[in-house]
């Protein structure tokens, strides 16, 4: 039974000198480069606390066992026990201070493990704070480049349509008429497919500023703007070419007949009294028409023609003319 003491005695030796490094099994262990942060922090940190806290029971446990042992020989119970009678009146004082030497050595041991597991876990806690923290500085430093992403794209498309339409109207202007009927000119070339530009000048819209003001001219050309938007497809394109000209781009048409049904329209529309605060007034205009590809292969010479086309229907008083190839210059 000296030999189980002094066994215990070793173990509970033992136990006191563990190092925290023998509680981390080899593959728990942090690698200098290649382990992960939730390893480092969660992994390890458990493995350390569960393996301190099994020892500390473990020793309790020893320490108590022998506290038990201990109290049977002092009382006389080495029978129950089955344990040798001390040798000398001396033996139960010694060995109760060699007792109490395990005793405060196993207890030593268990503080200084549950020293090491707070020390471990406010450690943890304090990486997983910083963690925190970084990841939610990290979402504010997202949120604020995605907010001037939106806001440069923001910017982007409004300096763009400034670019491409009037201010006054709010329809495409010249340059958007150019970018459109590029794009409209190849795909028709492709599919082999008519395309019709008409040139629109209002007539009479210069004694209307001077007799109603700038201000009003003004109101009479949004109205007018609006009017051709709803006359025409989504498809197709009303632009202002400047002053009171406008230009109609139709796409996919079949025939002349077919342009100038929608050609009609137009004037209709423009020919409708304009209501401008208190005042009605009544303007007509005149329009010229080029057809793709046989007037022209470009939106320069397309516009030419269609000028000259415009030009004949205001002499004419006719309204509506198409362009006459006898027209050209030569």
């Amino acid at each position: 039974m000296q030999d189980h003491d002094d066994q215990l005695a070793s173990d509970l030796q033992h136990q006191a000198h563990r190092t925290p490094a023998e509680d981390i099994p080899p593959e728990c262990a942090v690698e200098d480069q290649g382990s992960s942060l939730s390893d480092a922090l969660s992994g390890n940190t458990m493995v350390m606390v569960k393996r301190g806290i099994n020892r500390c029971l473990e020793v309790l446990q020893r320490i108590t066992r022998m506290l038990q042992r201990a109290d049977a020989q002092l009382d006389g119970e080495s029978e129950y026990w089955a344990l040798p009678p001390f040798p000398t009146s001396q033996a139960p004082l010694q060995h109760s201070v060699k007792v109490m030497h395990l005793t405060e050595t196993g207890l030593n041991c268990c503080t200084g493990d549950l020293r090491k597991i707070i020390r471990l876990l406010d450690e943890d806690i304090q990486q997983r704070d910083d963690l925190q923290q970084s990841f939610r500085s990290m979402q504010d430093v997202l949120q604020q480049s995605r907010l001037a992403l939106l806001a440069s794209q923001a910017g982007q498309e409004s300096a763009q349509y400034i670019a491409e339409h009037d201010q006054l109207t709010g329809l495409p202007n010249r340059k958007a008429l150019d970018l459109y009927a590029d794009a409209a000119l190849i795909q028709h070339h492709q599919e082999q497919r008519l395309l019709a530009l008409m040139y629109i000048d209002l007539d009479g819209f210069k004694a209307v500023n001077d007799q109603h003001g700038h201000a009003v001219g003004d109101e009479l050309l949004k109205i007018v703007g609006l009017r051709l938007s709803r006359v025409v497809r989504t498809e197709d394109l009303i632009s202002r070419h400047g002053g009171d000209e406008f230009i109609c781009v139709l796409q996919n048409v079949t025939d002349h007949l077919a342009v100038a049904i929608v050609a009609k329209k137009l004037f209709k529309a423009i020919s409708a009294p304009c209501k401008v605060g208190k005042l009605s007034l009544a303007i007509k205009p005149s329009i010229g028409i080029a057809i793709y590809p046989e007037d022209g292969n470009s939106i320069k010479v397309l516009l030419e023609h269609a000028d000259q086309a415009m030009f004949l229907a205001k002499r004419t008083r006719c309204g509506i003319a198409f362009h006459n190839k006898k027209d050209d210059k030569i």
